[in-house]
């Protein structure tokens, strides 16, 4: 007996797509061609409707497929089967949005359990300014370790580097509190700091900085001391 051959989950909408696409552009033609054309026109016609049809269709269904699906836990279920099936470009679109649907719905327990499992999974900025957000709720739930290093992968994620100065003077600002603060690890949290004054001589947060500095070498003077 043959193997039966798995479709693609995230495949599986884009053949309905296509076989729309063909039975529109066969009704389609079918109905121009009984208009009063002459012969000439109706073939001209019909041939047209077939091409812009199918163009259509196939456009629509090389787009996401994200619109289909209606719940963030029908996305969930997608991105662990296209997960399965090493489709990482799929699975990571659908757990991107499933988090930032249910982080936007005010379910954070539900997206911060999710951002856990699809960080450990890929460990990559999916949207700087939601994942600034999802770390602040990682800490206020004491997940410290998860929040410093997704704030890691945000400050050294070249696209958020290009673009989002104000965004990256927060993330620096909170990775070193966060070092400093909840995971007492002082030389991290200093060279957060420090590297928050290098690279952003003007900050709003300058003399936040400053002053953590020298609370932060007080502290280890103090150590020494005693």
């Amino acid at each position: 007996m043959g193997q039966a051959i798995a479709i693609r989950p995230d495949r599986q909408i884009h053949l309905k797509h296509h076989k729309l696409a063909v039975a529109g552009a066969v009704v389609a033609s079918g109905i121009l061609y009984f208009y009063p054309f002459s012969e000439a026109d109706k073939l001209a016609v019909s041939a047209s409707a077939v091409v812009v049809i199918f163009l259509l269709a196939l456009f629509l269904a090389r787009r996401p497929e994200l619109r289909s699906l209606r719940t963030p836990e029908e996305m969930v279920r997608m991105a662990r089967a296209a997960s399965r099936l090493k489709d990482s470009a799929a699975a990571e679109r659908y757990y991107c949005s499933a988090v930032m649907r249910l982080f936007n719905a005010g379910r954070r327990q539900q997206a911060l359990d999710l951002f856990e499992e699809y960080f450990q999974r890929y460990k990559k900025v999916f949207n700087a300014r939601i994942q600034l957000e999802i770390c602040r709720e990682l800490c206020a739930n004491a997940r410290y370790l998860v929040a410093a290093r997704a704030l890691e992968k945000l400050i050294e994620d070249p696209g958020v580097r290009r673009g989002n100065r104000e965004l990256l003077e927060k993330a620096y600002l909170q990775l070193a509190r966060v070092y400093a603060d909840k995971l007492r690890l002082p030389g991290l949290a200093s060279e957060r700091y420090f590297a928050l004054l290098d690279k952003f001589p003007r900050s709003v947060f300058r003399d936040t900085a400053i002053y953590q500095l020298q609370l932060l070498e007080q502290k280890e003077r103090a150590r020494i001391r005693g």
